[in-house]
């Protein structure tokens, strides 16, 4: 079979990336042919997992007609990016163009079977128009659910084009219900096959107890990651006489990097930050910390939230929607893992400010039972497995 992989983005560096980069590697084990459409900044190389190199259609930005960074699925991005909510009309014009001709070279010389793109967004909705009779699969990841509030008329001209997808693969049954509701999709059309991980990296072994717990973040370093609200809470618990130290793995751009940053320099608690880094370095670092934290207040599924599991961390994480359906009772209860209710969110998932010091006192108390926790931890790597990438990987392509 010939696939033609569609993502808007920079492949690897973002939930969606590490998906896209999932599939390719085991479509690829199958003997798949692969091509790849995506947008990166001009100049930089796209590196793929195993050394496989699928045939590539890169849009490239900062050059030419697209002089201005790519435009990201989240309003922040772990590198330089642009909003679609702040794109020109001309700058829009411009990026439609470009993917428009590259999606068309792509269909004329690869001559796909199948389309399989991520996000329900612009690009996709333009492979449906480009490529009527190519069959389109559509990967949601959530962010689009959140761009169709900032982006109102751009969702409305982008939603007839989706609705025509042969299949959406959504991520649990929170995500269906709200593609039924706000994007009007056909429920018949809508496939739950969850997230994966990658079982060769992130795997659990023998650790040695370290005298100071070792704290460990995840994600983009952003406001909407909960970062913010994480080094004031850990401050407070620092001075409360709890020691630890804290590594935050990941990147993020722009004035929110840099007050984020002024923040933790006045931090009293040992803390380092990693940038970008490997999911071999990643699982290196989780399988020498204790504890994982991640106080998103917005998440399709978060990928790293398993990937910290499968290592045997123990794991304190907002209570996300969709999150306990997909991992189920076995492991929600299995004491490895803390939810901490979310504080009031507006219509695009911002903390109101009026909840936020009782939400930090909330995550505050999960984080120091967690530090005095005296237990040895539970064994999760037999429910884990049905979580790993060729797990999702079987689900997904029973349906081409």
């Amino acid at each position: 079979m010939k696939i033609l992989h569609l993502l808007a983005q920079k492949p690897g560096f973002t939930g969606s990336g590490v998906y896209l980069q999932s599939i390719v590697r085991l479509a690829d084990a199958e003997g798949h042919q692969q091509a790849v459409l995506c947008g990166i900044p001009a100049g930089e190389k796209v590196v793929f997992d195993a050394g496989y190199q699928p045939q590539l259609y890169p849009v490239w930005f900062e050059s030419g007609d697209l002089p201005f960074p790519v435009v990201g699925m989240s309003n922040v991005m772990p590198y330089k990016s642009t909003r679609y909510d702040k794109l020109t009309p001309r700058q829009l014009i411009k990026w439609e163009t470009a993917f428009n001709q590259q999606i068309t070279k792509a269909v004329e010389e690869f001559q796909p079977d199948i389309i399989l793109s991520h996000h329900l967004w612009l690009l996709s909705a333009l492979a449906r128009q480009i490529a009527p009779d190519t069959p389109l699969y559509l990967i949601n990841h959530g962010t689009a659910l959140r761009q169709a509030k900032f982006c109102p008329r751009l969702a409305a001209q982008i939603l007839p084009h989706l609705q025509k997808a042969e299949l959406v693969f959504a991520l649990n049954k929170t995500q269906k219900a709200k593609l039924i509701d706000e994007f009007q999709l056909d429920p018949e059309k809508i496939i739950i096959t969850g997230n994966g991980y990658n079982e060769t990296v992130f795997y659990p072994e023998k650790r040695q107890s370290n005298k100071v717990k070792k704290l460990v973040y995840a994600s983009k370093i952003s406001y909407a990651k909960g970062t913010k609200e994480l080094l004031a809470t850990l401050q407070y618990c620092y001075l409360a006489d709890d020691r630890f130290e804290l590594t935050i793995c990941g990147s993020g751009a722009g004035s929110e990097l840099y007050k984020l940053k002024e923040i933790a320099e006045k931090c009293s608690y040992p803390l380092e930050f990693t940038g970008n880094i490997t999911q071999q370095e990643l699982a290196d670092i989780f399988r020498s910390s204790n504890i994982f934290i991640l106080p998103s207040y917005y998440e399709g599924l978060p990928l790293v939230l398993i990937e910290a599991l499968a290592c045997g961390l123990q794991v304190i994480v907002n209570d996300l929607p969709g999150v306990k359906e997909w991992l189920g009772k076995d492991i929600c209860e299995s004491g490895m893992i803390d939810f901490v209710t979310l504080p009031d969110l507006d219509t695009t998932y911002i903390p109101m400010m009026y909840d936020i010091p009782d939400y930090i006192e909330r995550l505050a108390l999960s984080i120091k039972k967690c530090l005095k926790a005296r237990k040895k931890p539970v064994s999760l790597e037999e429910e884990i497995k049905k979580y790993s990438w060729s797990a999702v990987f079987d689900r997904i392509k029973q349906y081409w």
